[in-house]
């Protein structure tokens, strides 16, 4: 397994200031580098399918790279057939980009899914799965 590295980005990902370092995140897994854009934050909106045209036109046209997509937009509407499919997308990526939308309503589907686990058994110190589970209000209230 090949170590990565998460990039996170306020907002602006698909604007022309961030170009540049799509380029150089890019370039990093050479000239084939496999690139996907996962639709979660932006499932709820009446609008996911342009938002993804978007970001496939704009790697196209201002980063040189084509961009996959990969669309699990609620864990109430994929089904489990479908949601292997964007796993198998994921896994084989070199490169993800999320976004944009809601990054909470992204966790919040995340959560209800059925994640592969992994059989490293570093797995769970390395964040690659985390079990859901659920907290009191006094909990929440507390944090």
């Amino acid at each position: 397994m090949l170590a990565g590295m998460i990039v996170l980005m306020g907002s602006g990902e698909l604007t022309a200031t961030m170009v540049e370092v799509h380029k150089e995140l890019l370039g990093r897994f050479g000239a084939a580098a496999r690139a996907v854009f996962l639709d979660t934050p932006a499932g709820f909106q009446l609008n996911v399918d342009q938002i993804s045209k978007k970001a496939q036109d704009y790697f196209q046209s201002h980063v040189g790279q084509s961009l996959a997509i990969a669309s699990y937009r609620s864990h109430d509407t994929t089904s489990p057939f479908e949601a292997e499919q964007v796993y198998q997308t994921l896994r084989e990526a070199d490169f993800v980009l999320i976004g944009p939308g809601s990054p909470t309503y992204a966790v919040h589907q995340w959560q209800q899914s059925a994640i592969p686990q992994s059989e490293d058994p570093d797995a769970e110190a390395l964040f690659a799965h985390y079990a859901v589970r659920r907290l009191d209000a006094e909990v929440l209230i507390d944090a």
